[in-house]
């Protein structure tokens, strides 16, 4: 799977604070939120990414063998919902690019597919895992197109989950929200809103916003 925006966004506006020493990448793919948290995390801090397709697990695992952080990184081939029992309720920060869609045409491959479609991993399955294994005070983020984010958070309060942070990132300025960025609790709180642009409204050139979030990661700021 290639590296999207959307996958820069999210690694990049994940809180992870001073405190935290577990996180929980749920479909780390080829690994990229979990470098981009190690990147962004102290040295005690451990990340373990969870990944049901195999290819896909053995090259995270290469490429966290090749990062600057190979002993803070663990990839596990495995099913979220089968992840061990041992982990329950300890990680402080868990964060997914989960999958976009309902099962609509089929996929030129079954990796593709279950990256794209949540037949394999409901959003309520995926509320119901990071209820299961977040930490008391810790925080769940996530990125989704803002309608299929609308009906997650529907789902969340069924579970008791807050919303902290929620950002509506947008192409450039007049354009509609493609997608939301969502913090989710367990703890009662007031909700912080904004709305990213990642685009000036030429069309070409990123806007300060957009390269003051992301500037640890493109080479071009």
């Amino acid at each position: 799977m290639r590296v999207t925006t959307d996958g820069i966004l999210l690694g990049s506006w994940t809180a992870i604070g001073g405190s935290c020493r577990r996180v929980l990448d749920i479909g780390t793919g080829t690994g990229l939120l979990a470098l981009m948290l190690a990147q962004r995390s102290g040295d005690d801090v451990v990340l373990d990414a969870v990944e049901i397709d195999a290819a896909a697990a053995l090259q995270a695992q290469e490429n966290a063998a090749a990062s600057p952080w190979p002993q803070r990184i663990r990839v596990f081939r495995e099913d979220i919902k089968a992840f061990g029992q041992e982990n329950l309720g300890g990680y402080e920060v868990i964060v997914s690019n989960p999958p976009y869609f309902e099962q609509g045409c089929e996929c030129r491959d079954t990796p593709r597919a279950k990256a794209r479609y949540t037949a394999a991993l409901s959003h309520r399955d995926l509320l119901c895992c990071a209820d299961a294994l977040l930490a008391p005070q810790g925080a769940f983020s996530l990125i989704l197109p803002v309608a299929q984010a609308a009906s997650l958070q529907e789902t969340a309060r069924e579970f008791g989950w807050f919303v902290r942070r929620r950002a509506w990132v947008s192409h450039r300025e007049g354009r509609s929200p493609y997608v939301t960025l969502l913090e989710l609790v367990k703890t009662p709180c007031s909700t912080d809103e904004t709305h990213l642009f990642i685009r000036e409204p030429d069309g070409r050139s990123y806007t300060e916003a957009f390269k003051h979030l992301t500037r640890d990661f493109y080479l071009s700021f």
